[in-house]
């Protein structure tokens, strides 16, 4: 159950981040009089970015944060850069893809003797 919690949480937060990195940018050209659907997908964003921060409150009032904190940054962070390389065609260096390998391997060593607590 918390590991479906950890990366859902992620998951939204990512999304959350992605679409405010896609929509404010349309946003911030035409502010007030932009097109409905910059309105939908910017308030999209805040708004699973909103709901990604009430699930890390419930998180943490449930659970280590000596676990919980490196877990979802780190699945966050894999998440949003495999989301901005597929969703804006990003270039990505072998170190960060070794970064991030890196992260993966740090992430359950950290988390893996505090999942159990």
């Amino acid at each position: 159950m918390i590991w479906l919690l950890l990366v859902t949480q992620a998951a939204v937060s990512a999304s959350g981040l992605l679409a405010l990195r896609h929509f404010l940018p349309l946003f911030m050209n035409k502010g007030i009089h932009s097109e409905i659907s910059v309105w939908g997908g910017t308030l999209l964003g805040v708004f699973l970015y909103g709901i990604s921060f009430l699930a890390w409150l419930f998180i943490l009032s449930k659970y280590q944060v000596s676990f919980a904190y490196p877990f979802t940054i780190g699945v966050t962070l894999a998440l949003t850069v495999i989301g901005a390389i597929i969703l804006f065609r990003e270039n990505v260096t072998v170190l960060q893809i070794l970064g991030m390998c890196i992260l993966v391997v740090a992430i359950f060593l950290i988390s893996s003797n505090s999942a159990s607590r």
